[in-house]
């Protein structure tokens, strides 16, 4: 249901810390090209997520801080890998000069 975006509501009786594992799996194949989410469906499950982690809050605080850590470290990882991916296509030939030499550096013709 979560990848049509149709918002899932949580219940007090929901094991948040095995739905929370099944969240991330399921992030993590996205991540990795497995599975397509468009932005709707990322904004679903954030959502839920949020949801998830509230509700654990109440029930097992030190576990919720814990993941809501683990989070924001992960989230930053992601945005300096991004930043770095950036940084590295500012520095590529354009592609209609791909596997070319500079014209100083190119090997005259014996």
């Amino acid at each position: 249901m979560m990848t049509t975006a149709f918002p899932i509501t949580i219940k007090p009786t929901d094991d948040h810390r095995a739905h929370l594992e099944i969240i991330f799996d399921f992030q993590q194949a996205a991540e990795k090209g497995f599975r397509q989410v468009d932005q709707a469906t990322a904004q679903a499950i954030g959502q839920h997520l949020d949801q998830h982690l509230q509700a654990l809050e109440q029930i097992d605080p030190n576990t919720a801080r814990a993941i809501t850590a683990e989070l924001k470290k992960m989230n930053k990882a992601k945005q300096q890998q991004q930043e770095q991916l950036q940084g590295a296509q500012g520095q590529l030939p354009p592609p209609e000069m791909a596997g070319q030499m500079p014209g100083n550096m190119q090997q005259p013709m014996v």
